[in-house]
């Protein structure tokens, strides 16, 4: 019952949220339609919701489960009361069959097409997210199998981890022991928090993603139906990002001819947007958006609606008189300051987006003022934050993404431009960049239009000549902010081949821009289909079980030792440490492991001071499984089996408890010792035994001599 009644704190939590969010809209911001604030409620009011939680969590120094659902609840139901009844001249109603009607009568459109691919992704983020079969096997598909895991860790951290009792500035790694939490951990925490109220960890995943995919479908409906003034306009605005691709599609008519079409359309084995098989070139950079970046990176999950919803209202603020234009800007604001926890690229690219228009649009500074002011106050604290608890900035570095390795040399920085760099992002995206720049000569007509595509423009400028993370490949998440952009931009080109009055035009127009429509998705296309041919078992019920007994059966703050393989369950599921965890994640969030690697190596070889390094780290138990039999190099079983106690064994997996490891060690030096004292005894009696019968033996052969000698004199 008392799980039952913190469900229905789940759905009350997400309810709430969006009906207060657009409720508040509808009543400061009149310029919006009722499906535009509807749409914009749905993720404003969750990454709201999640923001207000988390604050609620950190001033009470702990992760309180009805605390986190109930105070946001209450603080947005005030907000949905006050703007619901609260009355004005120019009433504005907050009824929801008046926008049901307006969805039907003038929205059809968007009502049809995403609601289509709102199905798919809804079934892809259920596929995806641990669906359990028969067996009790949890299940995904496509690159959710890598990235999943560091989301699970986050959740199971704050839920069963370490990270419970902590207030969040405490907040430890899953990954790396003793070190604080670098990863934008908003959406997890969601998660986390909607597992307590009674979820389970697949539901607390795949319900809260897909309500934020399908967000992130309408809301590149809105942006694109606003740049471009159609719904046709819209739909080609969604195709064009969410199967944005390159050139990849030329393998697939290689192994169409090889196989045939069918054949290989029903088994896709290759991502032809980001295609890796031997024999064949890389694209050198870009990600197929549903399933590489989406699906796998729950941080782009909310943070790509949250950024969509900030530049619809500042497209709405644009456009809006006083003051509904302040209030419009505010909004956007607010839900900028909310993103450096949720993307702290989106939230790098609307502050470049924001300086470029404040320079195209200086009459408005106060209007601008009133979305700084609170972008600024939630957001800088947050990115403090994260450069306080890495204690560096050095992986912000000037390093053009057509440069194979970053600029050392500051007198190199003049020379970065050459034929590397006219043909990087053609040969990334195909007819893309060229088909982008047509856009923007088109929209020069259009001075808003123009001004309005010319931040994303300096986005997609600063991303490629500017490297954000330790990886290089991360600044994928600011480009699609410009992606997005210009994407609207190439939308209202090929939606303007449509519009000719004249047949004889209109029709050999209309030809050619469906031609470049279908090669600009085509890669992305496929990319789609093949992530739901994907299926990969990621845990089995043996990981289940000892996952479990290590929930029941150790602290909370124990920290394992076991293989750095990114899907573990024990950090996965159960929520424990572990002293080193995937080393391409330790490379990538920029933490410094390679004294800790070698001490790794060092215990799992099972050398001499392997007692001391486990002494050191402060490691509970061990884990020898099937994972840390393919770990390179292999941990050594047997220096475990004969040294320390079995306390979890199953078909797969068996546990050590080494949280008395000198003593144990010292335990086994002094038993070796006394059996080699006892063995050495054992050779000295043998030998003194077999110097004695010697003796003897001489001793009788002297005698038999003698007595054969005086026979012989007798006998004389």
């Amino acid at each position: 019952a008392g799980r039952a009644v913190m469900a229905s704190l789940n759905v009350q939590f997400l309810g709430v949220s969006g009906c207060a969010t657009y409720a508040c809209l509808r009543r400061t911001v009149p310029k919006l339609a009722q499906v535009e604030a509807a749409c914009l409620a749905l993720p404003m009011g969750m990454g709201l919701a999640a923001f207000l939680s988390f604050c609620s969590c950190a001033l009470a120094g702990r992760v309180d489960t009805f605390f986190a659902l109930t105070v946001p609840s209450l603080v947005m139901g005030i907000a949905w009361a006050v703007c619901v009844w609260w009355p004005r001249k120019d009433e504005t109603q907050v009824k929801c069959g008046s926008c049901v009607r307006e969805l039907w009568n003038e929205w059809w459109p968007m009502l049809g097409f995403c609601g289509v691919i709102s199905l798919w992704l809804v079934w892809l983020c259920h596929h995806h997210y641990l669906s359990t079969d028969q067996y009790g096997s949890q299940f995904t598909g496509g690159t959710t199998y890598g990235d999943l895991a560091i989301h699970l860790q986050i959740i199971t951290s704050i839920v069963n981890g370490p990270n419970d009792a902590l207030p969040f500035w405490q907040w430890k790694s899953p990954i790396y022991s003793d070190s604080a939490l670098l990863y934008p951990f908003l959406p997890d925490f969601l998660s986390a928090i909607l597992m307590q109220g009674g979820w389970s960890l697949s539901m607390s995943l795949w319900v809260p993603s897909a309500m934020l995919c399908v967000a992130t479908v309408l809301l590149l409906f809105l942006l694109g139906k606003r740049f471009t003034g159609s719904h046709r306009g819209g739909m080609i605005t969604v195709c064009l990002v969410l199967c944005a691709g390159g050139l990849g599609f030329l393998w697939f008519v290689e192994d169409v001819t090889k196989g045939g079409f069918w054949a290989t359309l029903r088994n896709l084995q290759v991502d032809y947007v980001h295609f890796i098989r031997q024999g064949t070139p890389r694209n050198p950079f870009w990600f197929q958006f549903v399933g590489n970046v989406m699906l796998p990176q729950r941080s782009s999950q909310m943070g790509f609606p949250l950024t969509l919803s900030a530049l619809l209202l500042v497209d709405t603020g644009l456009k809006s008189r006083l003051p509904w234009r302040r209030f419009a800007m505010a909004w956007a604001g607010l839900v900028a300051g909310t993103l450096p926890f949720s993307l702290t690229h989106g939230f790098i690219a609307l502050g470049v987006m924001g300086a470029v228009w404040v320079l195209l649009y200086p009459r408005l500074l106060l209007d601008w003022a009133s979305l700084a002011l609170p972008a600024a106050t939630l957001g800088l604290p947050q990115i403090l934050y994260f450069l306080a608890s890495s204690g560096t900035v050095k992986s912000i570095k000037f390093a053009p993404m057509w440069q194979e390795e970053p600029l050392s040399d500051p007198l190199s920085y003049f020379n970065f431009l050459g034929p590397q760099s006219l043909i990087f992002w053609p040969v990334t995206l195909g007819l893309f960049p060229i088909v982008g720049l047509l856009a923007f000569l088109f929209l020069c007509t259009n001075k808003h239009k123009f001004q309005w595509a010319a931040g994303f423009l300096a986005v997609w400028v600063v991303a490629s000549f500017v490297q954000f993370q330790p990886w290089a490949l991360d600044n994928i998440k600011i480009l699609y902010v410009a992606h997005f952009g210009i994407s609207c931009a190439i939308a209202a080109l090929l939606e303007r081949a449509f519009r000719s009055k004249r047949w004889w035009i209109r029709i050999p127009m209309s030809l050619i821009a469906l031609a470049v429509f279908l090669l600009l998705i085509l890669s992305g296309l496929l990319g789609n289909i093949r992530e739901g041919q994907t299926h990969y078992q990621y845990f089995d019920q043996n990981d289940r079980d000892m996952a479990h007994w290590a929930r029941q059966h150790t602290d909370k703050d124990d920290l394992f030792f076991a293989a750095p393989f990114h899907a573990h369950p024990i950090p996965c599921l159960a929520g424990r440490g572990l002293m080193m965890g995937y080393v391409g994640w330790l490379s990538s969030h920029g933490y410094n492991y390679g004294e800790r690697e070698q001490d790794w190596k060092k215990i799992a070889a099972g050398e001499s001071n392997a007692p001391e390094l486990l002494e050191k780290y402060h490691i509970s138990y061990a884990v020898v499984g099937w994972e840390e039999q393919y770990t390179h190099p292999p941990v050594n079983g047997n220096y475990f089996v004969d040294t320390f106690p079995s306390v979890f064994k199953n078909a797969k997996h068996q546990v050590f408890d080494v949280r008395d490891a000198k003593r144990v060690a010292m335990q086994k030096k002094r038993t070796e010792e006394a059996r080699r004292r006892e063995e050495r005894m054992t050779e000295e009696k043998e030998r003194m035994t077999e110097q004695i019968e010697e003796e003897e033996a001489e001793k009788k052969r002297i005698e038999e001599e003698e007595a054969e000698k005086k026979r012989i004199e007798e006998e004389e």
